[in-house]
């Protein structure tokens, strides 16, 4: 059951290779040491159970295998899948289709040295390894597109199952890391308590993931993806509502007063069985109808519309930092034990550049959806491109600082 990590210089050997194949070699073996101080490599290695590094000293040769197992199947259709993308995503700029690819895939061996340090100075390394946020991103696609059936009991039920059936796929052709197995498994849960018709708890679900994930690898609480995608997660749960509501809501009328307190009850046991997101949103669409900003007329008049924009700005950017400041309640202190150090500009990173990940992310399908179609395609292209840009231009600003 033990591993070890193959150092070989050929790279036709490397290219030649593929997931199940054998390589027969004659290498230097050398366990593996501790090269820093700071980073205790040897324990990190045994906890992916690798204790030895070999090094190529002579002749190779590949025994490769038709008849693979399911695990390296898997492996192989996700390989085909990465090379698809990246012919897919050749009309952007070599930087910004890396990039892509590694938020897409998790596939970062095309990103520059510079870029990455970038990324990891400014605090959105985690942007570029699969997470939890990628699934959430797919998540609210998936969502946003089947909206199309409905709110009906059954639409509901189709949608769910439909979402379930293409988050786990999009699991195993990325490996299965922690964090995707997580999100999957929350999501999943999520969408069964939808069809069952059952209340929904955040931190119910993010306990019973915790739980399969565990039970799926028992080793996998001390490795630093699990306690920092859950410490995230769990962050959120407690702490994301009550800084949320530090920065209230417009104030309304006296017909809507209480909204706000109804709105932050999770528990609605006389309408058992009905999401609450969507008698909320009624509720809300009804109770808002011909409501004013306190003090302000919302007639047909520029100054009053301008108010409303800046008033949902103001909200959306507030709900972005305690999004943001919730996961960090709990992973800071995490990522301070293990690396002693944490990145100043993470905060505004994540409010900055977040969005342009799930805006890029979403865009990507559309361009590849529209890439033969005459002018759409190439101004589609151009202004996935754009968005990238500005993304690194960000990320670089806050990596260099």
């Amino acid at each position: 059951g033990e591993k070890t990590v193959v150092y070989i210089g050929d790279t036709v050997c490397s290219d030649a290779l593929r997931p199940g194949d054998t390589l027969t070699a004659e290498v230097r073996v050398k366990r593996v040491e501790n090269f820093t101080e700071g980073f205790d490599y040897v324990g990190y290695m045994a906890r992916k159970g690798v204790y030895f590094v070999c090094f190529q000293k002579g002749e190779w040769s590949v025994v490769q295998d038709d008849r693979p197992e399911f695990r390296y199947v898997v492996r192989r259709v996700r390989a085909v899948c990465i090379a698809a993308l990246r012919r897919s995503l050749s009309p952007l700029k070599n930087e910004n289709s890396a990039l892509l690819t590694a938020f897409l895939t998790g596939e970062k061996e095309e990103i520059g040295n510079e870029l990455m340090e970038d990324f990891r100075r400014s605090g959105m390394m985690h942007t570029l390894a699969l997470s939890g946020l990628h699934v959430g991103i797919i998540y609210s696609v998936l969502a946003f597109v089947f909206s199309v059936l409905g709110n009906f009991p059954a639409s509901r039920r189709v949608r769910s199952i439909i979402v379930i059936a293409a988050l786990w796929p999009y699991a195993l052709l990325t490996g299965m890391g922690t964090s995707i197995f997580r999100a999957v498994v929350m999501a999943t849960v999520y969408e069964v308590a939808v069809i069952l018709e059952r209340e929904r708890s955040m931190v119910n679900t993010l306990a019973v993931s915790a739980i399969i994930v565990t039970l799926s690898d028992p080793s996998a609480p001390s490795s630093l993806s699990f306690q920092l995608s859950f410490g995230a997660m769990l962050g959120i749960a407690l702490f994301s509502r009550p800084l949320s509501c530090l920065v209230p809501e417009k104030s309304l009328h006296r017909e809507v007063t209480g909204l706000e307190e109804i709105m932050t009850d999770e528990r609605l046991p006389e309408r058992r069985g009905v999401p609450e997101g969507m008698w909320l949103a009624g509720y809300r669409a009804k109770s808002l109808k011909g409501a004013k900003l306190s003090g302000v007329d919302e007639s047909e008049n520029f100054f009053g519309k301008g108010m409303k924009v800046i008033w949902r700005l103001r909200r959306r950017i507030w709900d972005l930092c305690a999004l943001s400041l919730s996961c960090q309640i709990v992973t800071a202190p995490i990522v301070w034990i293990v690396f002693g150090t944490f990145p100043k500009w993470s905060l505004l990173a994540n409010v900055m550049c977040a969005p342009l990940v799930g805006w890029s992310m979403s865009m990507a399908p559309l361009c590849i959806m529209l890439h033969r179609v005459p002018f759409v395609g190439e101004w589609s292209y151009s202004l996935l491109d754009m968005v990238l840009d500005v993304l690194r231009f960000f990320v670089g600003v806050m990596g260099a600082s």
